[in-house]
């Protein structure tokens, strides 16, 4: 929040850059951000007596991960990659019924990695997810 007379005026900027077109007011909102939306944002607060620039508020866009190359390795479980947002990290869960309170965490991990899970001869399926872990 910027107070001061005479009136304020705004200026949103991305990254460092000259400024947001458009993005002008007191506040600025993102929806439907991409990952090319990740980075620093600052506002440049300006009045007739001078101008102050906001401290870099950081967003980070995490994307869903991506579950691939599987492969069944028989009696010795199951395997599956990994891939994802960078240095962010994921709790890959299985259940064995899809039920919303039967998921079990099994393993945490940055991406890119593999997974192994050795106890796929337990059961008779088991389903696999990827949640992110802040």
């Amino acid at each position: 929040v910027a107070t001061g007379a005479p009136s304020l005026s705004y200026q949103w900027q991305f990254n460092v850059t000259n400024g947001i077109p458009g993005a002008m007011a007191g506040s600025y909102t993102r929806t439907n951000v991409q990952a090319a939306d990740a980075g620093g944002y600052t506002v440049v607060v300006t009045n007739s007596v001078g101008s102050v620039t906001s401290v870099v508020a950081t967003l980070t866009v995490v994307v869903p991960p991506n579950l691939s190359s599987p492969v069944n390795l028989g009696t010795n479980g199951f395997q599956f990659s990994v891939n994802g947002t960078a240095g962010v990290n994921y709790v890959i869960q299985a259940s064995t019924n899809l039920a919303a309170s039967n998921w079990v965490s099994l393993f945490t991990n940055a991406p890119p990695f593999i997974f192994v899970d050795p106890q796929t001869s337990n059961s008779l399926r088991r389903f696999y997810r990827a949640v992110y872990f802040p």
